[in-house]
């Protein structure tokens, strides 16, 4: 027999058939429950007495009981254990209800309620077990990201500190590398500065030295000019002396000194005395050209001189173009130390930036660490409360 699900609704006891829809109105509530209605729909006309209070039908002395059907469970029943009519499942009418049937209905709801009752109890209880569940396993799973959030923490820490401790080594070599590159700096600087000071010298002798030696170079020209026109002279001087000679030879011809002194007459002693003459002047003569001799080999002493002191002013030029270039390569080192410099202060304050970050980083990490502490702690009262 199936078991048909439909609403029943209490009613106030009725006598009659007319007096129920108005009952109904009045007071009725749903109740929702399971009942077997019987496939013997002719039950009650074999049933000799009540099926509830088991009095027999039919008239009792002064009472008559009446027999009237169940529509529930289709048994004869009397009007005393019938007062109800509820709504059938398959009329869909009022129908007479026993109270066997009625209690049973009562009973069978309220055992359904319990059913019910007890299968949101047991869901409720299986959700709050899975919700533990769920929040254990968050707890757990909070508790190793914790681990591993620690271990991460001070991975990083110590990961910190060898970086700090690097950095910290890498700066100290920086600072002595800087030290020593002021330190070499200024000595350079101040080589560079004695360099700039000997430099200005040799500039100021060098242009001495030029002028000297323009000097010089005018004045050998000079002194070769005089020392050819002394030779001409000279030139002059001996051919004039030869002259001379052979005109005192013409004048007197071989003459004796002692025979010079015995003659006495007048027109010798003019011829002596214009031989006197000219033996003074080819005298004279003689002394001028070694004066100018002796004046042209002084000329052409000064003049070796002069291209000595020529040759030793261009060794010096050599020299001071030499130390010149050596000049040029020391400043081109030093520029190149000046830029060394310069880079070594940029990796200083790269450094220094790096070291900055990471300090950040680690601040960040510390507080990130401290949330995630206040949040663990949140989750255990949470959990406790529940």
């Amino acid at each position: 027999m199936p078991k048909i699900k439909y609403k029943m609704e209490d009613v106030e006891e009725a006598s009659d058939t007319s007096a129920n829809s108005s009952l109904l109105d009045n007071s009725r509530s749903i109740l929702e429950f399971n009942f077997d209605l019987p496939q013997d729909r002719d039950h009650y006309k074999k049933d000799k007495k009540c099926t509830v209070c088991k009095t027999k039908f039919g008239k009792v002395g002064l009472v008559n009981f009446k027999k009237y059907c169940c529509k529930f469970c289709y048994k004869g029943v009397c009007l005393k254990c019938s007062p109800k009519q509820v709504m059938h499942p398959e009329t869909l009418k009022l129908e007479r209800i026993c109270s066997n049937c009625y209690q049973k209905s009562k009973e069978a709801q309220v055992v359904e309620k319990q059913e019910q009752n007890l299968i949101a109890v047991q869901q409720i209880r299986q959700e709050v077990i899975a919700k533990v569940e769920e929040e254990n396993q968050s707890k757990n799973k909070n508790k190793q990201n914790a681990k591993i959030l620690a271990e991460k923490y001070e991975k990083l820490k110590l990961e910190k500190d060898q970086e700090l401790s690097r950095l910290n080594d890498v700066i100290k070599q920086l600072n002595e590398q800087r030290d020593t590159l002021i330190d070499n700096f200024q000595q350079t600087k101040e080589k560079m500065n004695k360099v700039q000071e000997e430099m200005a010298n040799r500039d100021k002798l060098q242009n001495d030295l030029d002028n000297d030696l323009s000097g010089i170079i005018s004045s050998s020209e000079r002194d070769r000019n005089e020392i050819g026109q002394l030779r001409n002279n000279l030139a002059q001087i001996q051919d004039e002396h030869v002259r001379l000679i052979r005109q005192i030879e013409e004048m007197s011809g071989p003459v004796d000194t002692k025979a010079k002194v015995k003659r006495k007459s007048k027109g010798e002693e003019k011829m002596l005395a214009r031989i006197e003459n000219a033996k003074l002047e080819y005298q004279k003569v003689l002394n001028d050209h070694n004066d100018m001799k002796k004046e042209l080999e002084f000329k052409e002493s000064e003049l070796k001189l002069a291209e000595k002191q020529i040759k030793m002013l261009e060794d010096r030029d050599h020299e001071i173009e030499i130390q010149n270039r050596l000049k040029d390569n020391k400043s081109e080192t030093t520029e190149g130390q000046e830029d060394r410099a310069g880079n070594l202060r940029k990796l200083i304050q790269e450094n220094e930036i790096q070291i900055d970050k990471l300090k950040i980083e680690v601040e960040k990490a510390r507080k990130q660490k401290n949330m995630k502490k206040k949040k663990k702690k949140a989750v255990e009262l949470k959990g406790t409360d529940s």
